[in-house]
């Protein structure tokens, strides 16, 4: 134990650090930059506990001296992955000298940075471990000195030169103290740096800003004039990043001294930029260097700016706390200008405001305008034509600026129809044809309007009346600005009678009326009725609107009526009221009239508007027989549409319809008018009822209540009926229903009906009264075999001509209506469902003692195999309700009653004990309720299942031997299969064929095995699946007979196809041989063989042997063929003649022999005629011989020039030739025909050999 302890003391000896004491400090030495690796490794705590890291367990020395005031020493890890702990004490002189810093433990790294060194001084790091563990990691030591910058001190101030633009000077705080007294408005500043300047103008500015972006920099600034201890012409606080002063209260030539300052409580190495930027005056500064500015007929900017613009002049009253101004002057040179003011550059924001003073800087002050936002303008017609006025642009806020600005100044000359005396003529037209004006430098003409009196401008229009009803509109041109207008109409000149006086109304103004008097002259003053002027456009138009063709009606329009609503237009444009003042619509303004002869019972006289878009009331009167007649009826108004439909107009009588606009203003508006006949249906009366045929389903029969009248007497039911139609059946079962619907859910319509029995004035069977869209009876009360009439009726007072759907269902009885054929129940050990239905059921027996109500039962019965044994009826769907009930007898359907289940809502069950085993049971399902229904039910028996037996099928084919494609038919037969067992065919193990007894297939191959597996669903069935035996196919594949291809034939030529083919097959080909075509034979064998059908294609080549007459030249019209050309006088053929065209040299007729693909035909002949060597003269043109070969002879009576051209009008020789006779040389013409025309019109045809 003691060797152990004295090697470990040995060992800690040896690896114990250099400077683990104070006195092996190790001398560090200050840089701008440095890093000095130091370990705890070994490292033991020498000295006393520290008082900011009690808990530290280790420590290292170092020392250096200091040689600025402000240094820096630097502790962090090494290794910057894993997390080390740092603590730091610092002494002054010796190891145990004043202890200057307890820098208390941080993370990963420690420092000490300030200002509070003494230069010279030694001073000794203490670097401690603050943690109880030992630690062996590293880190790195940094002793950083920092310099005072040359501008510490105000006394060595670095000089800045002002520039127009921001040049920057570089600067920083590293190393800086605080020089100076404590600044007021910036009371913790650290540090200071010094910078002076001169003023070269009144407005000056001086830029900081940190040098690099992406850290945040503290600014503060003081500014003092002449020297350091001068006056504190600026304090300015604290700001993040930047430190500006831009003023306009510099003096030019002063000398200013800049304090900037490092306002944070932390001391500062970064870096920063200066900048001083000097501003001059602009021109235009003061009112005596005012800017002329031009007067323009559009905005023409001229470019100002506030920059180095200093006040000069008075505080303005209307802008008080204003900064800046600049002046401008101009001469006005119409009553209208307008002064604009607006900022060049829309990504900032800016003010103004603005005086004008009249005549000089001193003059009258005419306008002053209050500051607003980015824009300012003064527009007016109260200046003086030549007055010179002098414009004073103000910076309206206290903050000084340097934005550019636009001013424009703008004069209006007035419009031409500025006066009633230069009123503009306008011509009215039957559309709204714009007029071009504008309020542009417009005045006000005349006195104050009455109805618009703050209007400020005016202009003038006239013109002639040319109708009664006549429009005046004014609308804005562009409707992305407002614009108010008013208007007021004199009679026969500007001081005439004042006809109408329209009120402001924004951006459009109107007068339309029938008041107008034809001929007479109007005088339109169409106002701005705001008090700011304007210079908008707008548009007017004078409209006049002739009465249409119906305006009384003495020339009512004649209207057809149709079957269909046949619209017809009309309008109220330019319709005055004819008549007296209707009852229904006493302000009635306008009317036009219409006339038709009824051509049924039933019409419609219908108005709508043609537009959805707009509104427009509809009021009419019909008159009957005359313009004078009874008033038929009067139609109230009502809004876009209006009817009169009923049936009680008379067949042949006229009726007047007088369409009205029932409003007190008059309109221009279109509408649609239809006259409407509805004739009678076909079974509008009960002699005429249609038969309905009675179905098992819902067969929709479609009638209507289209033109029907109400035929019979008042239904008890539906005492307030205004139609009615006529159906007839005789019933085909004692359930039957009568269904009537509506065809279109988008529509409302009720409906009654009534029922008799065998005639229209039998027994009333039924009335059912009025229902909502549909109505229906539905009852097991009918007489089979016996007739019924429906009569279907629009219960209420309003006819209508809806369409709607009758259905008649006879519901047949079911299979176990009645006890004597009720239905096998089978007992399972579970619940297996049988369905079950009411649908046509009647109630068979006495009334159930248990459900007194029932309507209607269905029966089973079952043997009892048990004693304990339950019977349970539920409903089908969960969607509907409907009720049940039961009886249960023993051993026949009038024996002793067992149970009597009384109606139970959805379910009906009953469970015993007492059963007898071998007993039989009939079961009672009812319907418990008065009301019969269609519903179908689920019933299952639980008990002990009967005894086991064991299923089995057979199956049998119609042939087992056959040709491939033969249909066989297959039959199973079933032992113990149940009542309906279920079948699944397999061909090769694979299903095939429906749920049948039967399959039937003709696609068996050789040695296709069928089997069928059948399903049992008798009760005592085990197993259920049970699989027939195997029918093995014997299938022959048919031989395909074969043939040798026939060569293709010539059209006519023959050809056989054989009976029998090259493998002894025999047959018979279809259809019957062609010659003349191409076509496809199939060859049918004789039956008894196994054999397939063949074809065969056998091509008939045809010649086309036309041909085309162009003069004397013959075209064959085949092509890719060879060609001899033949006389046909003596059937030779012509030498040399095998081209495609042939021209004939003499009279004749000709013919062409064809051949091609192998075949030959002979064209039809040609007859030439045209041709010949006698003398051709025409027109004092003689030619001969014609055809020619070589010379072609030419006499004439006089001298000419010819021509000769081809069949394509190609001019191919000229000629002049003298009178007499000529000679013309040909021989170099290619042969074919060509025309000779002299320059006097002749004209001549000749062939050339």
């Amino acid at each position: 134990m003691k060797h152990l302890l004295l090697c470990f003391i040995l060992f800690w000896h040896i690896s114990s650090k250099a400077n683990d004491e104070c006195v092996n400090a190790i001398q560090l030495t200050p840089n701008a930059n440095c890093n000095v690796s130091g370990t705890f490794s070994g490292a033991t705590l020498s000295g006393t506990t520290p008082s900011c890291a009690n808990n530290s367990s280790q420590d290292v020395w170092y020392k250096f001296t200091a040689t600025e005031q402000t240094m820096a020493v630097n502790l962090s890890r090494v290794v910057t992955n894993t997390t080390m702990y740092l603590a730091m004490e610092i002494y002054e002189d010796s190891c145990t000298g004043n202890r200057f810093k307890c820098i208390a433990p941080s993370t990963d790294v420690s420092v000490y940075y300030n200002t509070d060194f003494v230069i010279g001084r030694t001073y000794y790091v203490r670097v401690l471990n603050p943690i109880p563990e030992l630690s062996a990691r590293s880190f790195y030591i940094c002793i950083q000195a920092f310099p005072k910058p040359a501008n510490d001190s105000c006394a060595t101030a670095e000089q800045l030169t002002p520039n127009t633009n921001c040049t920057n000077t570089f600067g920083s705080f590293s190393g800086s103290l605080l020089d100076g007294p404590v600044p007021s408005c910036a009371t913790g500043s650290r540090q200071d740096v010094w910078y002076k300047f001169t003023a070269t103008e009144q407005t000056m500015a001086i830029n900081l800003s940190r040098a690099v972006t992406n850290t945040t920099m503290y600014f503060a600034m003081e500014i003092y004039e002449e020297s350091c201890s001068g006056n504190r012409f600026k304090c300015i606080s604290q700001s993040a990043d930047v430190g500006v002063y831009f003023g306009a209260d510099f003096v030019i030539g002063r000398t200013y001294y800049v304090r900037v300052m490092n306002p944070a409580g932390d001391l500062s190495t970064r870096g920063f930029n200066i900048c001083i930027q000097s501003f001059p005056k602009p021109a235009n500064d003061t009112c005596a260097t005012a800017a002329v500015l031009t007067p323009n007929s559009g905005c023409v900017n001229t470019a100002g700016t506030f920059r180095g613009a200093v006040l000069d002049g008075g505080v303005p009253s209307c802008a008080a706390n204003s900064s800046q101004d600049v002046w401008y002057r101009f001469t006005a040179t119409e009553q209208t200008m307008s002064i604009s003011l607006s900022r060049i550059d829309t990504s900032w924001s800016m003010n103004f405001a603005m005086e004008i003073y009249e005549e000089s800087c001193s003059g009258n002050l005419f306008k002053c305008v209050a500051p607003n936002q980015n824009a300012a303008t003064y527009f007016n017609s109260d200046f003086t034509v030549g007055r010179t006025y002098y414009v004073r642009v103000l910076n309206p806020d206290r903050g000084i600026i340097t934005l550019p600005f636009n001013i424009c100044l703008r004069a209006y000359p007035k419009p031409a129809n500025d006066t009633c005396a230069t009123a503009v003529v306008l011509t009215p037209n039957s559309s709204c044809v714009n007029t071009a004006g504008t309020f542009s430098g417009a005045l006000l003409d005349g006195g104050v309007p009455s109805c618009a009196a703050n209007s400020s401008q005016d202009v003038w229009y006239r013109f002639t009346a040319t109708e009664q009803t006549m429009s005046i509109f004014v609308s804005r041109v562009d409707t992305s600005w407002f614009i108010n207008f008013a208007m007021e109409i004199y009679e026969e000149g500007c001081n005439g009678n004042l006809f109408k006086c329209v009120a402001p109304n924004q951006n459009a103004a109107t007068y339309f009326n029938s008041n107008f008097t034809v001929g007479r002259t109007y005088y339109v003053r169409l106002l701005n009725p705001d008090r700011g002027i304007i210079t908008l456009p707008f548009n007017i138009c004078l409209q006049a609107f002739p009465k249409p063709v119906n305006d009384t009606c003495a020339t009512a329009t004649v209207l057809t009526p149709t079957s269909g609503c046949v619209n017809t237009a009309g309008t109220f444009s330019g319709a005055l009221l004819d008549g007296g003042v209707p009852s229904c619509a006493a302000n009635s303004s306008q009317d036009v009239w219409y006339r038709f002869t009824a051509t049924e019972q039933t019409m419609s006289v219908y108005l709508s508007r043609i537009d959805t878009g707009w509104s427009m009331n509809f009021a009419m009167e019909i008159y009957e027989e005359s313009c004078s007649g009874n008033l038929f009826k009067c139609v109230a108004p009502n809004q876009n549409a209006a009817t009169y439909f009923n049936s009680d107009f008379t067949v042949g009588r006229t009726y007047y319809v007088r369409v009205l606009n029932p409003d007190r203003g008059i309109i221009t508006l279109g509408f649609n008018i239809c006259l409407q006949a509805f004739p009678k249906p076909v079974n509008d009366t009960c002699a005429t009822a249609t038969v309905l045929t009675p179905n098992s389903s819902c067969v929709s029969t479609v009638g209507t209540f289209s033109g029907a009248l109400l035929d019979g007497g008042v239904a008890s039911c539906a005492a307030n009926s205004s139609q009615d139609v006529w159906y007839r059946f005789t019933a085909t079962e004692q359930t039957m229903s009568v269904y009537v619907v509506r065809i279109d859910a988008g529509w409302t319509m009720n409906f009654a009906m009534e029922i008799y029995e065998e005639s229209c004035s039998g027994n009333r069977f039924k009335c059912i009264s009025t229902n909502q869209n549909a109505s229906t009876y539905f009852n097991s009360d009918f007489t089979v075999g016996r007739t019924y009439y429906v009569r279907v009726l629009n219960p209420d007072r309003g006819i209508i001509t809806l369409p709607f759907n009758i259905c008649l269902q006879a519901f047949p009885k079911p299979a176990n209506d009645t006890c004597a054929t009720a239905i096998e129940l089978t007992p399972a050990n579970t619940c297996v469902n049988t369905s079950g239905t009411f649908r046509g059921a009647l109630l068979d027996g006495g009334v159930p003692s248990c459900a007194a109500n029932s309507s209607q039962d269905v029966w089973y019965r079952f043997t009892a195999t048990g004693q304990s044994m339950s019977v349970s009826v539920i409903r089908v769907d969960s969607g509907w309700s409907m009720n049940l009930a039961m009886e249960i007898y023993e051993d026949s359907c009038t024996g002793n009653r067992l149970q009597c289940v009384p109606s139970n809502s959805n379910a009906s069950v009953y469970s015993g004990n007492s059963f007898v085993i071998g007993r039989t049971y009939y079961v009672r399902v009812l319907n418990p309720n008065a009301a019969i229904n269609a519903l179908p039910f689920t019933i299952c028996l639980v008990g002990p299942p009967p005894a086991a037996c064991t299923p089995t099928v057979t199956i049998a084919a119609s042939e087992i031997t056959i040709c491939q494609g033969t249909s066989v038919a297959f039959t199973a037969t079933p032992v113990n299969g149940g009542t309906a067992p279920s079948y699944q065919w397999k061909v090769n193990g694979n299903n095939v064929g429906i749920n049948s007894p039967t399959y039937t297939t003709t696609t068996l191959a050789n040695g296709s095995v069928v089997t069928c597996t059948m399903l049992s669903n008798a009760a005592c069935a085990s197993p259920t699946s049970v699989t027939s035996n195997a029918i093995t196919m014997n299938v022959t594949a048919p031989t395909v007979p074969s043939f040798t291809q026939i060569a293709p034939v010539c059209s006519g030529g023959t050809f056989t196809l054989p009976t029998v083919s090259n493998n002894g097959i025999g047959g018979v080909w279809s259809p019957v041989i062609n010659n003349t075509a191409t076509t496809t034979y199939t060859f049918t064998p004789s039956t008894g063989q196994c054999v397939t059908t063949a074809t065969m294609t056998v091509v008939v080549n045809l010649v086309n042997k036309t041909t085309t007459l162009q003069g004397s030249t013959i075209t064959a019209s085949a092509t890719g063929a060879t060609y001899q050309w033949i006389n046909c006088a003596n059937n030779q053929p012509i030498d040399g003649a095998t081209n495609a065209s042939y021209t004939a040299s003499a009279n004749g007729s000709y013919a062409v022999i064809v051949t091609q693909n192998g075949c030959s035909a002979t064209s039809n002949c040609v007859q030439i005629t045209n041709l010949g060597v006698d003398t051709f003269v025409k027109g004092g043109l003689k030619i001969y011989p014609n055809p020619t070969a070589d010379q072609l002879f030419v006499q004439l009576n006089d001298a000419t020039e010819i021509t000769i051209v081809d069949m394509t009008g190609k001019t191919i020789q000229r000629e002049t030739l003298k009178s007499g006779n000529n000679s013309i040389d040909v021989s170099s013409l290619a042969s074919g025909m060509y025309f000779i025309r002299s320059v006097s019109g002749a004209t001549a045809k000749f062939v050339k050999k």
